[in-house]
């Protein structure tokens, strides 16, 4: 008699459970068919540059960077100057400024220039889309000074990184300000 009532208990519990189980199972059915799918949508970020200026015969002018990516991005710039003929063969004696050529740079700008590294720095994230101030007003050859067969080369090779404090510290080793700007050493 004993045993029988420990079945008849053993089986209310299997039952119950069971009954349990399928409600939770049906709960659970019922919540996943009524859910529409949720559509996981990631865009990466194009952190892109492209170098815009005048040119007129030797002279290099109003050259700025415009931010070509789909996101703000911190720029800096390097200014490469030397002596290349029609091949682009680089001639091997140096290009002095001030003694072969003459470089203005335009005034209150939010460029610097590091005295660390030597790149340019656009201190204020640049919006995609958007330009830099300009960085060089105007360059040109010394007339006297230029080689036989060569002309002045000046080649502005800008980089860009998103606007991350990460980013920044890392790849360029600088810090930036509470309001954003790059702080150029």
């Amino acid at each position: 008699m004993k045993l029988d009532k420990k079945k008849k208990r053993l089986a209310v519990i299997i039952i119950a459970i069971c009954l349990c189980l399928v409600a939770v199972g049906g709960i659970i059915a019922y919540l996943i068919d009524i859910s529409s799918p949720m559509e996981n949508i990631f865009t990466p970020v194009n952190v892109k540059v492209e170098i815009n200026e005048d040119f007129n015969e030797e002279v290099k002018k109003d050259v700025t960077v415009k931010n070509i990516g789909n996101t703000d991005a911190y720029i800096r710039a390097a200014i490469v100057v030397n002596w290349q003929n029609d091949k682009g063969q680089v001639l091997a004696k140096d290009c002095v400024a001030g003694t072969d050529y003459t470089v203005t740079f335009a005034e209150g700008t939010s460029w610097a220039k590091s005295s660390t590294d030597g790149y340019w720095y656009f201190k204020k994230p640049v919006a995609a889309d958007k330009s830099t101030d300009i960085l060089i007003k105007e360059c040109a050859p010394v007339a006297d000074k230029v080689p036989e067969g060569y002309h002045l080369s000046v080649e502005i090779l800008a980089e860009s990184l998103q606007t991350s404090v990460d980013a920044v510290n890392n790849a360029w080793k600088l810090s930036i300000a509470s309001d954003g700007t790059l702080i150029v050493s």
